[in-house]
C-alpha cells in the first residue's frame, strides 16, 4: 500500500522535500504520527524504507542514519526507541549497504 501511494504521490513530495532540513521535517512527522498511531507504527521500517526507495529520493541514508542515531539516545521503552526498534532490520540493510558501496 505504501509504496503504491509513492509511486503515484513520490514525486509530488519529491518536490517538497529536498534539502536536509525537509527531510528532517518529514522524518519528524512520520515519527510522530507514528507514535501516536499503532497502524503506522507496525509499519514504520516499511514507510522508511519506501521513502528511501521511490523514485523520488524522498528520504536520503544520511538523514535515516541521522534520525537513527539521534533515537539511540532515547531510553528504553519509549515510542521512539520502539519506532528504532521496528526498523532495525532495514537499519541494518541500510548499513550493510553502505559498507559494501565502501569497499567497492
Amino acid at each position: 500500500e505504501i509504496k503504491r501511494c509513492l509511486k503515484r504521490w513520490g514525486a509530488l513530495l519529491g518536490r517538497f522535500v529536498q534539502s536536509q532540513a525537509d527531510q528532517d521535517v518529514l522524518l519528524a512527522t512520520l515519527i510522530s504520527v507514528a507514535t501516536e498511531s499503532d497502524a503506522l507504527a507496525d509499519v514504520f521500517q516499511h514507510a522508511l524504507h519506501a521513502l528511501y526507495e521511490c523514485d523520488a529520493s524522498v528520504l536520503s541514508e544520511e538523514a535515516i542514519l541521522r534520525w537513527a542515531s539521534a533515537a539511540e539516545a532515547a531510553p528504553c521503552g519509549s515510542p521512539t526507541r520502539a519506532l528504532l526498534d521496528s526498523a532495525a532490520p532495514f537499519l541494518t540493510w541500510l548499513q550493510e549497504a553502505e559498507e559494501d558501496s565502501e569497499e567497492d
